[in-house]
């Protein structure tokens, strides 16, 4: 989704676009696929949600009902319901086929600003902007928790892949996990120096990932809070985190405001972490730390001997337990 009021859809292989999805006619703020992967729906700040045919390109189902900007997108694990939050402080169930609400969801303050759906899809947690994070009955629509604790806006929200815990990121610099049944507070994660704008669980549901306008992504474990490996430097802020499974391995995925995409192979040797980097979009200037050229994808050879040049070779670079700063810089033509 993109300010320019579209979706778009790329081959995910070649790296080719395959439809511009048009009808929005505001900002395109989320996008997520169904489940089964023949659908596609998209917010905006038009107030509107679109259904897309993700094979055709075509709108199935336009759903109206918030009355302000609409952040956040996700369908359920079914793929029978769509979830939705808009800064008209309310989070909507929809019908996914039918494309009618089902429930609205009341109790933030202020603007929501991010769902997620329950592995089990039983549940919905959503972070407003009044602090809180709430957890919602998902076929009901009722209120269970409300997890209070953070100091500043709610930005991203996440269950674990279990279903047992549930993580927050907000403007007060802070990450924190929950647990999903009771409400309870279970760490309070600190590192990051100014907003943390997402949050991901690792498919393992033994590390959390988190971005930061501090231009930084740090790598959380589970079990003990500890931060265990911090890529940094990029050139601009860290907008965007997620988990990538492929038949090669898992993957850490990087959206920066430097115009870049990149993913990341975080390794553990003993006590010892390292972020490896793998492959990168095109971008205008590549500064990251503890990077591993050995493997990188997607940089031409000019940019591949620049990275040389600049002392990016040998062995991996390790990230110990305290996060050492390893950087290597490089400007990309």
């Amino acid at each position: 989704g993109s300010a320019d009021q579209t979706v778009r859809v790329w081959d995910a292989h070649t790296g080719e676009a395959r439809h511009t999805l048009r009808g929005h006619t505001g900002t395109v703020n989320s996008v997520a696929y169904s489940p089964g992967g023949d659908q596609i729906v998209s917010a905006s700040w038009d107030q509107t949600m679109r259904v897309w045919d993700a094979h055709t390109g075509e709108v199935r189902h336009t759903l109206r009902g918030h009355t302000w900007h609409v952040k956040s997108v996700a369908y359920s694990p079914s793929g029978d319901q769509i979830a939705s939050c808009s800064q008209d402080k309310t989070v909507r169930v929809w019908d996914a086929h039918m494309g009618e609400v089902r429930h609205t969801l009341s109790g933030h303050t202020s603007y929501v600003n991010s769902i997620a759906y329950s592995p089990s899809g039983d549940q919905i947690v959503s972070g407003s902007d009044d602090k809180a994070v709430r957890v919602w009955d998902a076929h009901t629509g009722e209120a269970r928790h409300t997890l209070s604790g953070h100091t500043s806006a709610v930005n991203s929200v996440a269950y674990s892949p279990g279903g047992n815990q549930i993580t927050s990121c907000s403007n007060d610099y802070t990450v924190r996990v929950w647990d999903a049944h009771t409400g309870k507070a279970l760490h309070t994660l600190r590192g990051h120096t100014t907003t943390v704008s997402s949050v991901a669980y690792s498919p393992g549901n033994d590390q959390i990932a988190s971005c930061s306008l501090d231009r930084t992504v740090r790598v959380w474990d589970v079990a003990s809070g500890q931060c265990r490996a911090v890529i940094e430097d990029f050139r601009r802020e860290v907008m965007s985190v997620a988990w990538k499974v492929t038949p090669d391995g898992i993957y850490l995925v990087t959206g920066s405001a430097d115009k870049s995409v990149r993913h990341w192979e975080v390794k553990k040797e003993g006590e010892e972490y390292k972020a490896v980097l793998c492959w990168s979009s095109g971008h205008e200037v590549l500064t990251v730390t503890g990077i591993l050229l050995e493997g990188v994808r997607g940089l031409d050879r000019m940019n591949q001997a620049l990275l040389k040049q600049r002392g990016a070779v040998g062995e991996p670079l390790s990230l110990r337990e305290a996060g050492r700063k390893i950087i290597s810089q490089a400007a990309v033509v």
